[in-house]
């Protein structure tokens, strides 16, 4: 054996090594089993011991923050294009000054449709 030792070689298991190998992760499967169910059953009794009407904060996803931050810029983007709309207008009413369609008629003949202004 010694012989058999030196060469890297070892010897069997003792004869029921197995099972007890197999045993022993039973019980440690059952352990933490039941160490799952324990912290579970704590958890809900302390959920029901906190008052439920505590606000609780909930994370926001990633498409959530990008919504509020959309709503938030949007009225800072609505009054944008209002500005954008009255300079257009306004080189509009230049444009048609500058080419006399303005002065003289009613002043709807070749002139383009009047851009509203919300």
């Amino acid at each position: 054996q010694a012989a058999a030792l030196a060469r890297g070689v070892s010897r069997p298991p003792r004869p029921g090594w197995a099972e007890q190998q197999l045993q022993a992760h039973v019980e440690r499967v059952k352990e933490r089993r039941t160490q799952r169910l324990y912290e579970a059953s704590r958890r809900r009794e302390e959920e029901l011991r906190e008052c439920s009407f505590t606000p609780r904060l909930h994370p926001r996803g990633a498409a959530q923050h990008g919504l509020a931050k959309l709503r938030r810029a949007l009225p800072a983007l609505v009054a944008r294009q209002r500005d954008c709309l009255q300079r257009l207008e306004g080189a509009r009413v230049q444009e048609l000054a500058a080419t006399g369609a303005i002065s003289g008629g009613t002043g709807d003949e070749g002139s383009p449709p009047h851009i509203q202004v919300a």
